[in-house]
């Protein structure tokens, strides 16, 4: 009986260790690649409308490789890992890719302001 005890709490720490791993792994994986919010301010319902007509404005100005990238990553939340996947890159290529460019979007708002 001492025994299954034992075996049974064994399982449970090691089920216990994989669970706090995993969920370490997402947590830093949400951090590397977390998804950019934008909180509308207010109650006008127009400002949200706007906001993602100038997003989208911004995006249309990229080359089509990086707004691929932004849009898949940033705006619909897939993992850069996927992403490198379906474009046949590094997950190291999609992340510089996605930095620079976001820059670049930053930059170009701070000019449209």
């Amino acid at each position: 009986m001492e025994k299954s005890e034992n075996l049974l709490n064994q399982w449970l720490q090691q089920v216990r260790r994989i669970a706090w791993r995993l969920q370490y792994r997402e947590k830093k994986k949400w951090k590397h690649e977390g998804l950019l919010h934008e909180e509308v301010v207010g109650k006008d319902p127009f400002s949200a409308i706007i906001s993602d007509l100038h997003v989208e404005q911004l995006l249309q100005q990229l080359p089509a490789q990086p707004e691929y990238i932004i849009r898949k990553v940033v705006i619909e939340g897939r993992t850069e890992q996927e992403v490198a996947n379906q474009l046949n890159m590094s997950r190291q290529g999609v992340s510089k890719c996605k930095r620079k460019y976001l820059r670049i979007i930053a930059a170009n708002m701070n000019l449209s302001m």
